[in-house]
């Protein structure tokens, strides 16, 4: 007779994802986390870290990398 031990695992499982949004202080336009930007290949989801560093601004392309011109909004 063989027998096996049951291993139970268990995890943690977040019930609610934190989306953020950014905005450009050069014209106020609002990268929403939890909308993406389809239009421009981001899906809705994208965080903020995700998108690359080249990633303008809608409105005024002001670039991602320009840490100085971008805002997160609580």
């Amino acid at each position: 007779m063989i027998r096996v031990k049951s291993a139970f695992i268990t995890s943690f499982i977040p019930t609610e994802i934190i989306m953020a949004q950014y905005v450009c202080l050069e014209c106020g336009w609002i990268y929403d986390e939890s909308v993406g930007d389809p239009d421009r290949g981001y899906p809705a989801g994208t965080k903020w870290e995700d998108l690359p560093d080249d990633f303008k601004c809608a409105e005024c392309d002001t670039k991602k990398s320009d840490t100085h011109m971008w805002q997160r909004l609580d």
